[in-house]
């Protein structure tokens, strides 16, 4: 090989071909491109006699040895100075395509394709030894050739021993004699080896301008080396061995010509009609897949040239029986490199194959035997010096490639190394709270490393250039701020930070815990600092003993008081109208404020008391409006009786919908509960009632769980439903000495304080508890002593403080989340020397913490989908919006996803939703381990009453439970129902199931035939009621991604054979143009095939603004942003298969696919 013809495949390292075209046939259904069944008829020689060889060698060959099978190719150009006068790079472009076409690689992969274990090269010797470039150029009248006349005249002009070489022979065009329509490539048969006319002839537009075009030069070679066309002889289908095109794997065929690629096309009935083992499509009682469509997708088939993309392993057995036993003379010898009587030893180090954006990486070329040498990147030349050193200015993976060529004219060698380039700066910044009021400041504090320059982004739009802006908020809404940060080799985009502005809860509304005792050295935990400090100064009036509840506003401080009896404001005084509160000081937990739904201003104050009198005791609200007293607030609806209860604990609790809330208490005096709703209209007249009884102190919390979906009171624990204010009881711990309760911030533990002179502390697992021996699986928190504890409260900072009832102590549980031997307990945290006399309500769920709550398998297993949603997500009043990293996922109905877990890893889940005040988040994060590999196929109907069907779940899991009650890996079924099985697959546990219907399937319907315009996507939707949906390119399931006009068929046989087909069009023009015209494509990802890490480029001028990627079946797996720099580096973490890269923006959208291996 010449070190030009080298400098090309160096050149055409990792680039592809975006080819924005299709190609088809004059008179579509006229035209025949191959003239293979006419013109051998001229020239067969005993063709017979070669199908029994072939055959025989055929019957022997049970498996291909893995060994390449090397043909050395010659290309004549015989040219009139036209353009069929093709450049080298051109014939080496049409060996590459030929190499991927029959290794089932590059642009031809095809999932139903196999590598035929034969490849091709350009001659560089000739049957003297010595150099060529394997490939002549002849100026003639012929290249205008009329066949079959002067076939031989043009063979004649330049012919290379055909037992040695393979001949092709390049012509401007080919005319058919006798007014027949031209073709534009034919073949001779394996039966002619080695005479002159043996060989190939195809018109220049098959030679290597694009893999469509290329795919003529394929089929013509597959003749060549002994195959017919898939319709050769038409349906009969008595053996498959002799039949047809005598290849088994080939359903019969007797359509000529298909327009589209995917029809849907049976011209056949007659597939099972050979009943021996070597038909695979015999009936299928016998083991077979029985009658098929027409293999449209064959390179030996006739159809439109961008269909064609596979062989079959029969066709692979057949073309390597037909080399060896008859073409076997053209492996002899090596003749596909050049004469090197001194070889080149080649040996080339590099200092590293990866490096970030500016680095550089050396490499040293320790060979012997070269006289010249070339580097080139990506097929860029960059010198020709004997070392290189690459310092590459952006991230991404490149090609780095050195050719070498020897003292001998064809003597080269080429080595190549796979670069990837990381960029050094890691944007990220952190900020002030997130959330606050209309007229608030966002601070940002930028944390970026290896940058130089910085661009501040708010929904998409520049807004700063300065290192670390405060931005200021004028009006309500939710915001997206991100930070770009640059250097003098690459940029790193930074992790977006929503921005909620509005009067949501902040989070910090509960961060004073003022309890004010009259002595003592502390009065309260302010935490606004971490760990809480104690509030040291008594504001309150000196006449006022204790502070039952406080609010805070959006920054943590002191908004609004609340003893029982008076309401104070922020400078702790009593509003005008906030005394004679029909409350008690002494109320532990009867006091609380909560905003009123439906209003920037107003509060409702909830108190009780117990009292014999109604007049003075009971459970009462009462409004403040903010506004009012120069903005400190004022009392303007005071003592509104709800009731006597003889119960001082209450709560409020979120409604579902987020907006409104309900208050909760205990009926003691009738043994039930009760639960208002609150909304925007006031309080509700009525109570929802729960008849539920028990005995317990009217003094101990009515706490519910941080998600708001479980209370706990007294020995019961409860469930709530947020929508409808309804309390059922799931677990009654039936202790006698029960103290206190209270909630880790994940929902999962519960810790119960018992014990009547000595507190015991237990952490209950409420994700596994039996709640028939709840305290079975009980485990004690702190070392039991003589301190009694009681008023456990979870706080701001997620711990759980708790307050020793006689010495002033306060302890607290560090890290409640995690499992009781990981987390802490602290005795004493601060002491305040002073009877504390309960916390009071301060950390109640309504204003503090997570309130989009995501839910859903914590540990997951990848390749099985799995359902999330938001907490309450039935009576969502706003649109949830989803971000999954790591996961593809569909939105089954607002606030419900279903999640599909391609690979293992950790994969994050962000539930986000805009409300009138601004943004509310919930996270969760999911650990995928492995796919354990359980399916049992879709639903699917009795193709009859005698029929017995065999649900498998596969061997290799260690245990099985059927819904049958077997425990077996399979079951048998004959009659309808429901059948599931759950399997361990080593800490990940999955379940699938399916259902059998009391009748046959209904057919597969994909709908009536669309029309498809640039940009869109469609998803096809076979349904249900089948196991193995199998559509026209060999992808598996229901579901199918479409993005371009053609003939799309889904078909299955399990449990009855079905089929449909769905024709989609172009937007506003056919199917395709003329061969030899196209379209210069603008954009090309590249490389493709992939591992995940690939880089898409297009002309600058092109205005591209987003990108993303979907699996095919639709679901998008990864997107950004474009910064109009003409390309970008995408990185997947994805399973194997074939995506679709969709870019859009001012400049149109555009598709392709790519290959993930």
């Amino acid at each position: 090989m010449t070190i030009q013809q080298l400098r090309l495949i160096a050149m055409k390292i990792n680039l592809g071909f975006a080819i924005g075209f299709f190609l088809v046939l004059s008179e579509a259904c006229g035209q025949q491109f191959c003239g293979f069944d006419e013109l051998h008829q001229l020239h067969h020689g005993p063709e017979e006699q070669c199908n029994i060889q072939i055959r025989e060698r055929v019957s022997g060959l049970t498996d291909r040895t893995g060994e390449v099978l090397t043909i050395p190719v010659v290309v004549h150009v015989v040219h009139n100075n036209g353009p069929e006068n093709i450049d080298d790079g051109l014939v080496l472009n049409a060996i590459s395509f030929l190499n991927d076409a029959f290794s089932n690689n590059g642009l031809y992969q095809n999932e139903l394709g196999v590598n035929t274990g034969i490849q091709f090269c350009l001659a560089a010797q000739d049957t003297l030894g010595e150099f060529t470039t394997g490939v002549e150029r002849v100026v003639s009248e012929l290249s205008d050739v009329l066949v079959p006349s002067q076939e031989l005249d043009l063979k004649a002009l330049s012919h290379w021993d055909g037992e040695a070489y393979l001949n092709v022979w390049v012509v401007e065009e080919i005319t058919r004699e006798e007014n027949n329509e031209a073709v534009v490539g034919f073949a001779t048969f394996p039966s002619v080896h080695g005479e002159p006319v043996d060989g190939i002839v195809v018109e220049y537009t098959a030679m290597g301008a694009s893999a469509v075009e290329t795919a003529i030069l394929v089929h013509e070679v597959g003749h060549y080396l002994g195959l017919y066309h898939t319709f050769q002889g038409g349906c009969p289908n008595d053996d498959c061995l002799t039949s047809g095109d005598r290849v088994c794997d080939t359903p019969p065929d007797a359509a000529a010509f298909n327009t589209l690629c995917y029809d849907g096309t049976n011209s056949c009935g007659t597939d099972p009609d050979d009943a021996s083992i070597n038909n695979p499509y015999r009936a299928i009682e016998l083991g077979g897949l029985g009658d098929q469509l027409d293999m449209q997708t064959n390179f030996m088939d006739y159809a439109n040239l961008s269909c064609f993309e596979r062989f079959t392993d029969g066709q692979a057995n057949r073309m390597q029986a037909a080399l060896l036993e008859l073409r076997s003379s053209l492996l002899e010898g090596d003749r596909c490199s050049g004469p090197c009587d001194n070889p080149i030893a080649a040996e080339v180090n590099s200092t590293s194959l990866e490096v970030e954006a500016g680095g550089a990486i050396e490499f040293t070329n320790l060979s012997v035997n070269f006289i010249g040498v070339e580097w080139f990147v990506d097929g860029l030349s960059q010198g020709n010096t004997e070392d290189f050193v690459f310092i590459p200015s952006e991230q991404g993976a490149y090609s780095v490639s050195v050719v070498m060529e020897g003292e001998q004219q064809g003597c080269t060698e080429m080595v190549v190394f796979e670069v990837i380039v990381t960029c050094p700066i890691q944007a990220s910044f952190d900020s002030s709270p997130a959330q606050f009021d209309v007229g608030g400041t966002l601070v940002l504090d930028n944390t970026s490393v290896g940058a130089d320059s910085y661009m501040w982004y708010l929904d998409g739009a520049l807004v700063s250039t300065d290192a670390s802006p405060a931005l200021e908020f004028n009006e309500s809404g939710a915001y997206t701020v991100q930070l770009l940060a640059m250097g003098s080799t690459c940029s790193e985009w930074s992790t977006p930070l929503n921005v909620s502005v509005g009067s949501c809860a902040s989070g910090n509304e509960a961060n004073l815990w003022l309890f004010f005792n009259s002595f003592g050295t502390g009065f309260g935990l302010d935490f606004n600092t971490d760990p809480p400090t104690a509030v040291l100064e008594n504001n309150l009036p000196s006449y006022v003993e204790h502070c039952k509840t406080t609010l805070c506003d959006e920054a943590g401080s002191p908004l609004f008081l609340c003893t029982g009896t008076e309401v104070l404001n922020s400078e702790y005084e009593v509003m005008p109208n906030g005394d004679e509160l029909l409350g008690n000081p002494s109320s532990h937990y009867g006091a609380m404020i909560v905003a009123s739904p439906g209003s920037s201003n107003e509060y409702h104050v909830f108190h009780s008391s117990l009292s014999d009198a109604e007049a003075v005791g009971g459970l009462y609200y009462s409004i403040i409006d903010k506004t009012l007293d120069d903005g400190f607030g004022d009392v303007t609806t005071k003592n509104q009786f709800l009731g006597e209860f003889a119960q001082e604990a209450i709560t409020c609790v979120r409604h579902c919908n987020l907006t409104d809330f309900w208050l909760v208490t205990y009926d003691q005096i009738e043994g039930r509960y009760l639960s208002w709703l609150v909304t925007e209209n006031g309080v509700a007249l009525d109570p929802i009632v729960s008849e539920i009884e028990q005995d317990v102190f009217h003094a101990l919390p009515l706490t519910p769980s941080a998600k708001g979906d479980q209370m706990m009171h007294g020995n019961l624990l409860m469930a709530f439903d947020a929508s409808s204010g309804a309390l059922t009881v799931e677990v009654d711990f039936g202790l006698t000495d029960l103290v206190g309760w209270e909630f880790s911030g994940s929902g999962r533990y519960l810790y119960l304080f018992y014990g009547e002179f000595s507190t015991t502390i237990t952490q209950i697992d409420l994700w596994t508890i039996e709640p028939t021996e709840p305290m079975a699986g009980a485990i004690a928190v702190n070392e039991p002593g003589t301190t009694v504890y009681f008023y456990p409260q979870r706080a701001p900072d997620g711990n759980i403080y708790i307050e020793n009832a006689f010495s002033g102590d306060i302890a607290r549980i560090v890290a409640p989340n995690l499992a009781a031997d990981q987390l802490a307990f602290e005795p004493n945290f601060e002491n305040f020397q002073t009877l504390i006399n309960s916390f009071g309500n301060y950390f109640h769920r309504y204003v503090n913490g997570e309130s989009l709550f995501v839910e859903g398998d914590a540990v997951v297993c990848a390749g099985y989908p799995m359902t999330y949603a938001v907490y309450g997500n039935d009576c969502l009043q706003d649109q949830v919006e989803w971000t999954v990293s790591g996961a593809g996922y569909t939105e089954l109905s607002n606030g419900q996803i279903s999640v599909e877990f391609p690979s293992s890893g950790i994969v994050t889940i962000t539930a986000t939703m805009e409300s009138t005040c601004g943004v509310l988040t919930g996270t969760m994060e999911v650990e995928v381990l492995p796919d354990p590999g359980l399916e049992l196929g879709a639903d699917f109907g009795l193709c009859s009453q005698e029929t017995v069907y065999e649900l498998d779940a596969g061997e290799g899991f260690v245990s099985y439970s059927w819904s049958t009650g077997e425990n077996t890996p399979s079951i048998l079924v004959s009659e309808p129902g429901l059948y599931s099985v759950s399997v361990n697959a080593n800490a990940c546990t999955v379940t699938d199931e399916v259902e059998v219907f009391d009748e046959e399937s209904d057919p597969i319907d994909l709908g009536l035939d669309v029309t498809l315009c640039e940009g869109e996507i469609l998803i096809l939707d076979a349904g249900v009621g089948y196991n193995d949906y199998t559509w026209q390119d060999g992808t598996v399931g229901p579901q199918y991604t479409v993005y371009e006009a053609g003939s799309y068929v889904v078909s299955a046989t399990m449990p009855c054979p079905a089929q449909d087909t769905l024709v989609v069009s172009g937007c506003g023009e056919g199917i395709g143009l003329e061969i030899g015209v196209h379209t210069d494509a603008t954009i090309q990802a590249l490389p493709n095939p992939n591992q995940g890490m690939f880089r898409v480029h297009w002309d600058e001028e092109v205005t591209m603004e987003h990108w993303a990627v979907y699996s095919l079946t639709g679901q998008c797996v990864a997107s950004g942003r474009l910064n109009g720099s003409g390309h970008v580096s995408i990185a997947l973490h994805v399973s194997s298969g074939i995506y679709v890269v969709n870019l859009t923006g001012a400049g149109g959208s555009w598709f392709d696919r790519i290959l993930v291996e």
